[in-house]
Protein backbone atom coordinates (compact mmCIF):
# COMPACT_ATOMS: atom_id res chain seq x y z
CA UNK A 1 0.00 0.00 0.00
CA UNK A 2 0.91 3.90 -0.39
CA UNK A 3 3.88 4.83 1.63
CA UNK A 4 4.75 8.21 3.05
CA UNK A 5 8.04 9.73 2.55
CA UNK A 6 7.77 12.45 5.10
CA UNK A 7 10.52 12.37 8.39
CA UNK A 8 8.91 10.84 11.15
CA UNK A 9 7.89 13.39 13.58
CA UNK A 10 9.71 13.18 17.24
CA UNK A 11 7.39 14.23 20.32
CA UNK A 12 9.24 16.73 22.58
CA UNK A 13 7.25 16.45 25.50
CA UNK A 14 7.83 13.24 27.38
CA UNK A 15 11.06 12.73 25.27
CA UNK A 16 11.75 9.95 23.26
CA UNK A 17 14.49 7.41 23.71
CA UNK A 18 17.97 7.34 21.46
CA UNK A 19 16.89 3.48 20.33
CA UNK A 20 13.56 4.94 19.82
CA UNK A 21 14.25 7.45 17.06
CA UNK A 22 16.80 5.17 15.55
CA UNK A 23 13.83 2.65 15.27
CA UNK A 24 12.23 5.64 13.59
CA UNK A 25 15.11 6.29 11.01
CA UNK A 26 15.57 2.79 10.11
CA UNK A 27 11.91 2.72 9.24
CA UNK A 28 11.94 5.36 7.29
CA UNK A 29 15.41 4.52 5.22
CA UNK A 30 14.24 1.24 4.92
CA UNK A 31 10.59 2.34 3.14
CA UNK A 32 12.67 4.57 0.96
CA UNK A 33 14.19 1.74 -0.28
CA UNK A 34 11.51 -0.69 -0.86
CA UNK A 35 9.62 2.20 -2.59
CA UNK A 36 12.47 2.70 -4.87
CA UNK A 37 12.81 -0.62 -5.72
CA UNK A 38 9.16 -0.75 -6.29
CA UNK A 39 9.68 1.87 -9.03
CA UNK A 40 12.69 0.34 -10.77
CA UNK A 41 10.78 -3.16 -10.69
CA UNK A 42 7.46 -0.80 -12.58
CA UNK A 43 9.61 0.64 -14.70
CA UNK A 44 11.59 -2.54 -15.83
CA UNK A 45 8.31 -3.24 -17.18
CA UNK A 46 8.34 -0.05 -19.93
CA UNK A 47 12.11 -0.51 -20.65
CA UNK A 48 11.09 -4.14 -21.69
CA UNK A 49 7.87 -2.86 -23.61
CA UNK A 50 10.33 0.00 -25.25
CA UNK A 51 12.85 -2.42 -26.04
CA UNK A 52 10.89 -4.51 -27.72
CA UNK A 53 9.67 -1.75 -30.04
CA UNK A 54 12.82 -0.88 -30.67
CA UNK A 55 14.42 -4.13 -31.28
CA UNK A 56 11.58 -5.40 -34.02
CA UNK A 57 11.68 -2.63 -35.89
CA UNK A 58 15.54 -3.42 -36.17
CA UNK A 59 15.50 -6.87 -36.51
CA UNK A 60 12.71 -6.93 -39.55
CA UNK A 61 15.08 -6.84 -42.20
CA UNK A 62 17.10 -9.46 -40.58
CA UNK A 63 14.55 -12.08 -39.97
CA UNK A 64 12.58 -11.26 -43.54
CA UNK A 65 16.13 -12.81 -44.73
CA UNK A 66 16.22 -15.67 -42.31
CA UNK A 67 12.85 -16.93 -42.72
CA UNK A 68 12.71 -16.01 -47.11
CA UNK A 69 9.55 -14.48 -45.84
CA UNK A 70 7.00 -12.40 -47.88
CA UNK A 71 6.09 -9.45 -47.40
CA UNK A 72 2.94 -10.65 -46.21
CA UNK A 73 4.88 -12.98 -43.90
CA UNK A 74 6.59 -10.99 -42.59
CA UNK A 75 4.11 -8.60 -41.84
CA UNK A 76 2.25 -11.44 -40.27
CA UNK A 77 5.66 -12.33 -38.25
CA UNK A 78 6.18 -8.42 -36.92
CA UNK A 79 2.44 -7.25 -35.73
CA UNK A 80 1.54 -10.93 -34.42
CA UNK A 81 2.90 -10.09 -31.09
CA UNK A 82 0.12 -7.38 -31.31
CA UNK A 83 -2.11 -9.75 -31.34
CA UNK A 84 -0.99 -11.21 -28.25
CA UNK A 85 -0.78 -8.18 -26.29
CA UNK A 86 -4.27 -7.77 -26.63
CA UNK A 87 -4.49 -11.16 -25.48
CA UNK A 88 -2.37 -10.22 -22.40
CA UNK A 89 -4.68 -7.10 -21.55
CA UNK A 90 -7.52 -9.04 -21.23
CA UNK A 91 -6.30 -11.50 -19.14
CA UNK A 92 -4.25 -9.14 -17.01
CA UNK A 93 -6.91 -7.67 -14.89
CA UNK A 94 -8.31 -11.11 -14.04
CA UNK A 95 -4.47 -11.64 -13.08
CA UNK A 96 -3.12 -8.92 -11.17
CA UNK A 97 -6.42 -9.43 -8.74
CA UNK A 98 -5.78 -13.20 -8.25
CA UNK A 99 -2.07 -13.19 -8.16
CA UNK A 100 -1.42 -9.41 -7.00
CA UNK A 101 0.37 -6.88 -8.90
CA UNK A 102 3.73 -8.01 -8.02
CA UNK A 103 3.07 -11.84 -8.79
CA UNK A 104 1.88 -10.56 -12.31
CA UNK A 105 4.90 -8.54 -13.09
CA UNK A 106 7.05 -11.60 -11.95
CA UNK A 107 5.22 -14.11 -14.31
CA UNK A 108 5.39 -11.44 -17.30
CA UNK A 109 9.06 -10.80 -16.95
CA UNK A 110 9.58 -14.97 -16.93
CA UNK A 111 7.34 -15.18 -19.71
CA UNK A 112 8.89 -12.60 -21.64
CA UNK A 113 12.85 -14.13 -20.97
CA UNK A 114 11.58 -17.48 -22.12
CA UNK A 115 9.76 -16.11 -25.26
CA UNK A 116 12.12 -13.45 -26.51
CA UNK A 117 14.91 -16.58 -25.99
CA UNK A 118 12.97 -18.55 -27.96
CA UNK A 119 12.25 -16.13 -30.83
CA UNK A 120 16.20 -15.00 -31.18
CA UNK A 121 16.74 -18.92 -31.90
CA UNK A 122 14.32 -20.05 -33.77
CA UNK A 123 14.67 -22.17 -36.91
CA UNK A 124 12.04 -21.88 -38.90
CA UNK A 125 8.99 -19.24 -39.42
CA UNK A 126 6.58 -20.81 -37.53
CA UNK A 127 8.35 -21.38 -34.60
CA UNK A 128 9.70 -17.43 -34.52
CA UNK A 129 6.02 -16.06 -34.84
CA UNK A 130 4.45 -18.77 -32.15
CA UNK A 131 7.06 -17.22 -29.70
CA UNK A 132 6.36 -13.82 -30.67
CA UNK A 133 2.82 -13.97 -29.70
CA UNK A 134 4.06 -14.93 -26.44
CA UNK A 135 5.99 -12.32 -26.12
CA UNK A 136 3.11 -10.51 -26.72
CA UNK A 137 1.27 -11.57 -23.99
CA UNK A 138 4.14 -10.98 -21.93
CA UNK A 139 4.16 -6.82 -22.58
CA UNK A 140 -0.03 -6.78 -23.06
CA UNK A 141 0.58 -7.91 -19.38
CA UNK A 142 2.89 -5.62 -18.79
CA UNK A 143 0.91 -2.59 -19.99
CA UNK A 144 -1.85 -3.49 -17.56
CA UNK A 145 -0.06 -4.09 -14.17
CA UNK A 146 3.24 -1.84 -14.01
CA UNK A 147 1.61 1.36 -14.63
CA UNK A 148 -1.65 0.19 -11.53
CA UNK A 149 1.64 -0.45 -9.40
CA UNK A 150 3.51 2.54 -9.56
CA UNK A 151 0.12 4.51 -9.00
CA UNK A 152 -0.71 2.32 -6.56
CA UNK A 153 2.99 2.56 -4.22
CA UNK A 154 3.07 6.48 -4.92
CA UNK A 155 2.77 8.89 -2.49
CA UNK A 156 -0.06 11.08 -3.71
CA UNK A 157 2.32 14.41 -4.17
CA UNK A 158 5.14 12.94 -6.68
CA UNK A 159 2.35 9.68 -8.07
CA UNK A 160 2.40 11.51 -11.73
CA UNK A 161 5.82 11.25 -11.87
CA UNK A 162 6.68 7.82 -10.80
CA UNK A 163 3.49 6.27 -12.51
CA UNK A 164 4.55 8.38 -15.52
CA UNK A 165 8.76 6.59 -15.51
CA UNK A 166 6.45 3.65 -17.07
CA UNK A 167 6.52 5.41 -20.38
CA UNK A 168 9.77 7.49 -19.73
CA UNK A 169 11.22 3.67 -19.30
CA UNK A 170 9.32 2.87 -22.16
CA UNK A 171 11.26 5.59 -24.27
CA UNK A 172 14.55 5.05 -22.97
CA UNK A 173 14.08 0.99 -24.22
CA UNK A 174 13.23 2.42 -27.72
CA UNK A 175 16.27 4.28 -27.87
CA UNK A 176 18.12 1.70 -26.55
CA UNK A 177 17.02 -0.50 -29.13
CA UNK A 178 17.54 1.64 -31.68
CA UNK A 179 20.61 2.60 -30.17
CA UNK A 180 21.95 -1.04 -30.59
CA UNK A 181 20.30 -1.78 -33.96
CA UNK A 182 22.26 1.09 -35.41
CA UNK A 183 25.89 0.00 -33.78
CA UNK A 184 25.39 -3.45 -34.92
CA UNK A 185 24.37 -2.66 -38.38
CA UNK A 186 27.93 -2.08 -39.94
CA UNK A 187 28.94 -5.43 -38.69
CA UNK A 188 30.06 -8.36 -40.71
CA UNK A 189 27.82 -10.47 -39.51
CA UNK A 190 24.46 -9.31 -40.23
CA UNK A 191 22.51 -12.45 -40.85
CA UNK A 192 22.52 -12.82 -37.37
CA UNK A 193 22.85 -9.61 -35.69
CA UNK A 194 18.91 -9.11 -35.59
CA UNK A 195 19.11 -12.32 -33.15
CA UNK A 196 21.83 -10.82 -30.54
CA UNK A 197 19.18 -7.47 -31.01
CA UNK A 198 16.19 -9.42 -29.53
CA UNK A 199 18.45 -11.10 -26.99
CA UNK A 200 18.58 -8.10 -25.20
CA UNK A 201 15.08 -7.96 -23.97
CA UNK A 202 16.26 -10.56 -21.33
CA UNK A 203 18.37 -7.82 -19.18
CA UNK A 204 14.88 -5.63 -18.48
CA UNK A 205 12.70 -8.57 -17.97
CA UNK A 206 15.50 -10.16 -15.55
CA UNK A 207 15.92 -6.69 -13.70
CA UNK A 208 12.33 -6.59 -13.15
CA UNK A 209 12.01 -10.10 -11.78
CA UNK A 210 14.98 -9.52 -9.61
CA UNK A 211 14.07 -5.84 -8.02
CA UNK A 212 10.48 -7.37 -7.07
CA UNK A 213 11.43 -9.68 -4.73
CA UNK A 214 12.67 -6.59 -1.78
CA UNK A 215 9.28 -4.23 -3.90
CA UNK A 216 6.45 -2.90 -1.87
CA UNK A 217 2.79 -5.22 -2.15
CA UNK A 218 0.24 -2.92 -3.88
CA UNK A 219 -3.32 -4.03 -3.06
CA UNK A 220 -5.43 -1.10 -1.29
CA UNK A 221 -8.14 -3.81 -0.42
CA UNK A 222 -8.92 -7.36 0.04
CA UNK A 223 -8.56 -9.88 -3.00
CA UNK A 224 -11.63 -11.27 -2.47
CA UNK A 225 -13.86 -8.08 -2.56
CA UNK A 226 -11.74 -6.99 -5.86
CA UNK A 227 -12.23 -9.93 -7.68
CA UNK A 228 -16.78 -10.22 -6.41
CA UNK A 229 -16.73 -6.26 -7.76
CA UNK A 230 -18.58 -6.23 -11.24
CA UNK A 231 -16.66 -3.39 -13.13
CA UNK A 232 -19.74 -3.43 -16.04
CA UNK A 233 -22.26 -1.73 -13.88
CA UNK A 234 -24.11 1.91 -13.87
CA UNK A 235 -21.84 2.99 -10.59
CA UNK A 236 -18.44 2.50 -12.86
CA UNK A 237 -19.91 4.09 -16.17
CA UNK A 238 -18.22 7.62 -15.87
CA UNK A 239 -14.92 6.15 -15.22
CA UNK A 240 -15.58 3.18 -18.23
CA UNK A 241 -16.38 6.35 -20.10
CA UNK A 242 -12.81 8.10 -19.38
CA UNK A 243 -10.97 5.05 -20.23
CA UNK A 244 -12.14 4.12 -23.12
CA UNK A 245 -12.32 7.35 -24.37
CA UNK A 246 -8.49 7.96 -23.56
CA UNK A 247 -7.53 4.59 -24.85
CA UNK A 248 -9.09 5.53 -28.19
CA UNK A 249 -7.64 9.26 -28.93
CA UNK A 250 -4.46 7.89 -27.73
CA UNK A 251 -4.22 5.88 -30.89
CA UNK A 252 -6.73 8.25 -33.55
CA UNK A 253 -3.95 10.86 -33.16
CA UNK A 254 -2.19 8.56 -35.67
CA UNK A 255 1.83 8.25 -34.01
CA UNK A 256 2.23 5.04 -34.94
CA UNK A 257 0.37 4.87 -37.95
CA UNK A 258 3.03 7.63 -38.86
CA UNK A 259 6.03 5.93 -37.08
CA UNK A 260 5.45 2.64 -38.23
CA UNK A 261 4.93 4.31 -42.23
CA UNK A 262 7.23 6.88 -41.42
CA UNK A 263 9.39 6.63 -44.67
CA UNK A 264 6.03 6.32 -46.94
CA UNK A 265 5.26 9.34 -45.36
CA UNK A 266 8.00 11.02 -45.94
CA UNK A 267 8.28 9.86 -49.85
CA UNK A 268 4.78 10.97 -49.88
CA UNK A 269 5.46 14.36 -48.60
CA UNK A 270 8.23 14.73 -51.49
CA UNK A 271 11.26 13.72 -48.79
CA UNK A 272 13.37 11.16 -50.28
CA UNK A 273 17.05 10.20 -49.00
CA UNK A 274 16.23 9.36 -45.32
CA UNK A 275 18.01 7.26 -43.64
CA UNK A 276 15.49 5.08 -41.38
CA UNK A 277 17.79 3.33 -38.72
CA UNK A 278 19.33 7.10 -37.99
CA UNK A 279 15.83 9.10 -38.23
CA UNK A 280 14.15 6.43 -36.00
CA UNK A 281 17.42 6.31 -33.54
CA UNK A 282 16.35 10.62 -33.73
CA UNK A 283 12.52 10.64 -32.95
CA UNK A 284 12.92 8.33 -30.31
CA UNK A 285 15.54 10.07 -28.42
CA UNK A 286 13.91 13.32 -29.14
CA UNK A 287 11.00 11.22 -27.41
CA UNK A 288 12.68 10.66 -24.59
CA UNK A 289 13.48 13.83 -23.85
CA UNK A 290 10.36 15.55 -24.03
CA UNK A 291 8.73 12.52 -22.23
CA UNK A 292 11.47 13.95 -19.24
CA UNK A 293 10.12 17.24 -19.37
CA UNK A 294 6.57 15.95 -19.43
CA UNK A 295 7.01 14.05 -15.89
CA UNK A 296 8.73 17.35 -13.96
CA UNK A 297 5.35 18.93 -15.08
CA UNK A 298 2.82 16.38 -14.27
CA UNK A 299 2.44 16.62 -11.00
CA UNK A 300 1.84 20.94 -11.06
CA UNK A 301 0.65 21.71 -14.42
CA UNK A 302 -1.52 18.67 -13.84
CA UNK A 303 -2.28 15.37 -16.66
CA UNK A 304 -5.54 17.71 -17.90
CA UNK A 305 -3.15 20.44 -19.15
CA UNK A 306 -0.76 18.33 -20.60
CA UNK A 307 -3.04 16.36 -22.60
CA UNK A 308 -4.94 19.93 -24.10
CA UNK A 309 -1.58 21.28 -24.68
CA UNK A 310 -0.82 18.02 -26.95
CA UNK A 311 -3.88 18.01 -28.91
CA UNK A 312 -3.29 21.54 -29.72
CA UNK A 313 0.17 21.07 -31.00
CA UNK A 314 0.04 18.05 -32.83
CA UNK A 315 -3.65 19.31 -34.47
CA UNK A 316 -1.27 22.33 -35.92
CA UNK A 317 1.32 20.14 -37.23
CA UNK A 318 -0.92 17.97 -39.14
CA UNK A 319 -3.28 21.38 -40.24
CA UNK A 320 0.09 22.43 -41.75
CA UNK A 321 1.07 18.37 -43.27
CA UNK A 322 -1.63 19.07 -45.10
CA UNK A 323 -0.92 22.07 -47.04
CA UNK A 324 2.70 21.11 -47.98
CA UNK A 325 2.29 20.07 -51.28
CA UNK A 326 -0.11 23.25 -52.07
CA UNK A 327 2.75 25.82 -50.18
CA UNK A 328 5.42 23.85 -51.84
CA UNK A 329 7.67 23.87 -48.38
CA UNK A 330 11.18 22.36 -48.38
CA UNK A 331 11.90 18.96 -46.95
CA UNK A 332 13.37 20.83 -44.25
CA UNK A 333 9.61 22.00 -43.04
CA UNK A 334 8.19 18.26 -43.69
CA UNK A 335 10.58 16.84 -41.19
CA UNK A 336 10.75 19.88 -38.61
CA UNK A 337 6.79 19.44 -38.64
CA UNK A 338 7.12 15.37 -38.08
CA UNK A 339 9.29 15.95 -35.25
CA UNK A 340 6.97 18.78 -33.61
CA UNK A 341 4.06 16.30 -34.11
CA UNK A 342 5.94 13.43 -32.28
CA UNK A 343 7.51 15.34 -29.38
CA UNK A 344 3.99 16.83 -28.46
CA UNK A 345 2.72 13.13 -28.11
CA UNK A 346 5.31 12.07 -26.02
CA UNK A 347 4.79 15.67 -24.07
CA UNK A 348 1.33 14.79 -23.54
CA UNK A 349 -0.56 11.44 -24.29
CA UNK A 350 2.40 9.51 -24.25
CA UNK A 351 3.29 10.61 -20.91
CA UNK A 352 -0.19 11.02 -19.41
CA UNK A 353 -1.77 7.97 -20.49
CA UNK A 354 -0.71 5.06 -18.53
CA UNK A 355 -0.93 7.43 -15.37
CA UNK A 356 -4.78 8.35 -16.02
CA UNK A 357 -5.57 5.09 -16.86
CA UNK A 358 -4.31 3.53 -13.62
CA UNK A 359 -5.77 6.66 -11.32
CA UNK A 360 -9.60 6.95 -12.38
CA UNK A 361 -10.79 3.21 -11.17
CA UNK A 362 -11.88 2.44 -7.38
CA UNK A 363 -9.53 -0.21 -6.10
CA UNK A 364 -12.30 -2.80 -6.12
CA UNK A 365 -12.58 -2.19 -10.42
CA UNK A 366 -9.23 -1.11 -11.01
CA UNK A 367 -7.14 -3.98 -12.14
CA UNK A 368 -10.06 -4.67 -14.64
CA UNK A 369 -10.71 -1.03 -15.41
CA UNK A 370 -6.48 -0.87 -16.36
CA UNK A 371 -7.28 -4.28 -17.94
CA UNK A 372 -10.38 -2.91 -20.25
CA UNK A 373 -8.47 0.54 -21.19
CA UNK A 374 -5.17 -0.97 -22.11
CA UNK A 375 -7.04 -3.24 -24.25
CA UNK A 376 -9.12 -1.07 -26.01
CA UNK A 377 -5.85 1.29 -27.38
CA UNK A 378 -4.42 -2.04 -28.06
CA UNK A 379 -7.33 -2.95 -30.44
CA UNK A 380 -7.31 0.82 -31.27
CA UNK A 381 -3.72 0.19 -32.67
CA UNK A 382 -4.04 -2.72 -34.79
CA UNK A 383 -6.92 -1.27 -36.04
CA UNK A 384 -5.25 1.99 -36.65
CA UNK A 385 -2.08 0.93 -38.41
CA UNK A 386 -3.66 -1.62 -40.72
CA UNK A 387 -6.04 0.60 -42.25
CA UNK A 388 -3.72 3.86 -42.20
CA UNK A 389 -2.28 2.86 -45.66
CA UNK A 390 -5.35 2.21 -47.56
CA UNK A 391 -7.08 5.73 -45.99
CA UNK A 392 -3.90 7.56 -46.94
CA UNK A 393 -3.82 6.07 -50.35
CA UNK A 394 -6.97 7.33 -51.48
CA UNK A 395 -7.16 10.43 -49.41
CA UNK A 396 -3.02 11.61 -49.99
CA UNK A 397 -2.52 14.71 -48.04
CA UNK A 398 -6.01 15.19 -46.94
CA UNK A 399 -5.46 12.53 -44.39
CA UNK A 400 -3.76 14.90 -42.33
CA UNK A 401 -6.29 17.28 -42.51
CA UNK A 402 -9.42 14.93 -41.24
CA UNK A 403 -6.49 13.67 -38.24
CA UNK A 404 -6.15 17.55 -37.44
CA UNK A 405 -10.28 17.23 -37.15
CA UNK A 406 -10.06 13.91 -34.56
CA UNK A 407 -7.59 16.45 -32.45
CA UNK A 408 -9.94 19.27 -32.32
CA UNK A 409 -12.66 17.16 -31.65
CA UNK A 410 -10.33 15.16 -28.68
CA UNK A 411 -9.64 18.75 -27.24
CA UNK A 412 -13.37 19.42 -26.53
CA UNK A 413 -13.97 16.80 -25.17
CA UNK A 414 -10.84 16.60 -22.62
CA UNK A 415 -11.49 20.29 -22.27
CA UNK A 416 -15.49 19.41 -21.04
CA UNK A 417 -15.35 16.09 -19.91
CA UNK A 418 -12.00 15.05 -18.26
CA UNK A 419 -11.59 15.75 -14.69
CA UNK A 420 -7.91 16.65 -13.37
CA UNK A 421 -6.39 14.21 -11.00
CA UNK A 422 -2.91 15.84 -10.15
CA UNK A 423 -2.30 15.32 -6.31
CA UNK A 424 -5.46 13.53 -5.17
CA UNK A 425 -5.52 10.30 -3.53
CA UNK A 426 -6.08 7.17 -5.50
CA UNK A 427 -9.82 6.69 -4.03
CA UNK A 428 -10.91 10.61 -3.97
CA UNK A 429 -9.86 10.33 -7.71
CA UNK A 430 -12.22 7.27 -8.80
CA UNK A 431 -15.53 9.43 -9.62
Amino acid sequence: MPISLENPRIEAAGGVSLSARRDHSISFILAKRHLTLSVLAGSCGGLLFGYDIGAMACAAPGIRSAFALSPAGLGLAVSVALMGTIAGSMLGGTLSDRLGRRGTLTLSGILYAFAIIAAAFATGGMQFTVSRVFCGIAIGLVSVTAPMYLAEVSPPAVRGRIAGSFQLSLSIGAVCAFGVGYLASGGDHASVTWRYILCGGIFPASLCVLCLFWALPSELAPRASSEQARLFTRQYLKPIALAVGLALFNQLTGVNALLYYVLDVFSGLGVHGISGRVDALALSSLSLLVTCLALTLIDRAGRKSLLLIGAALMGSCLLLLSMVHRMHWPPAVVVTLLAVYHASFGFSQGAVVWVYLSEIFPVSVRARGQSLGSTVLWIANVLVVDTFPSIARRLGDRIFFWMAILLALQFVIIYVFYPETKGKKLEAVAP
